[in-house]
């Protein structure tokens, strides 16, 4: 049941509603203050959030969200949709988490595969609601902080389990695999094509980390390739195939000349005064 509150609009991407309506000064005035903050964290680079704002329509942007160290979500490449409302900061944003593997991966109990992202005060969880006073910024935060250790934990009925439960440790091994198969590997294998639709500014960062900690990730996977093949338990359902830690491992590997190709590339590209710049198709 949904409680006060709560609602089951949440798609960033369906809010056709909100196309007829002009954002009042408010929602611009606030848009404006809150991107200045999110750049202004960004440039002190301790949060490992950035952002990417429609210039054309401050109401829209993506964020980046880098998976914190010491949790299954290490290093992964999480993106993410965000659009607020006219009346901003009146009611909440919406948001969409963009890396789900094509829909199929659920990375975790608030972060669904359709893109949902559970959270309080977007109003699709139970728990204390959105206020005027919040923002973008804090929003984001409060996303980043749901990718924790013991991931399970963050399931109602999970949350008093201890942190050795067998299945907490088998969920923090599922989500760690999936986030360097799809967080990971899968989301620089496209920012590698000059043709994707991630800023340059997003996967500029993302390959220049995944150098930095392609060593982190490959020994993961080394220690734990003796899993090949074992199922992927679900306490969802879900169907999660097998463990391919080897293959994963070997992807990474693969991936690493290419990055340095495509980088190569982007500093042609900007020493020539000809980076190209592709419109994110999410935030037209």
């Amino acid at each position: 049941m949904w409680g006060v509150g709560m609602t089951s609009t949440w798609d960033p991407s369906k809010s056709k509603e909100w196309d007829s309506q002009q954002p009042n000064s408010i929602c611009m005035s606030r848009m404006s203050r809150d991107i200045k903050q999110l750049l202004e964290e960004e440039r002190q680079g301790d949060l490992d959030i950035f952002v990417y704002p429609n210039d054309q329509n401050l109401t829209k942007m993506m964020a980046l969200i880098i998976g914190p160290a010491e949790t299954p979500y290490n290093g992964g490449f999480f993106q993410f949709y965000i659009r607020v409302p006219p009346d901003y900061p009146i009611t909440p944003p919406r948001v969409r988490n963009l890396t789900t593997g094509d829909s199929s991966v659920r990375f975790g109990p608030n972060l669904y595969n359709d893109g949902k992202i559970c959270l309080s005060i977007l109003g699709t969880f139970p728990g204390p609601s959105w206020t005027p006073i919040m923002n973008v910024g804090g929003v984001l935060k409060s996303i980043q902080s749901l990718m924790s250790s013991s991931a399970l934990r963050n399931e109602p009925s999970y949350e008093t389990r201890s942190t050795k439960d067998p299945q907490v440790v088998d969920y923090d091994r599922l989500i760690t695999h999936e986030t360097i198969r799809v967080a990971v590997a899968d989301s620089v294998r496209q920012a590698i094509d000059g043709a994707c639709t991630f800023p340059v500014k997003f996967r500029e960062i993302m390959m220049r980390r995944f150098l930095r900690q392609k060593p982190m990730w490959v020994k993961t996977c080394e220690d734990n390739v003796h899993l090949d093949g074992a199922p992927m338990n679900c306490i969802y359902g879900m169907s999660r195939g097998t463990f391919k830690w080897g293959t994963v491992k070997k992807e990474l590997n693969d991936l690493e000349p290419k990055v340095l190709a495509a980088l190569d590339r982007l500093e042609v590209a900007k020493e020539n005064g000809g980076k190209r710049v592709v419109k994110p198709a999410a935030i037209k």
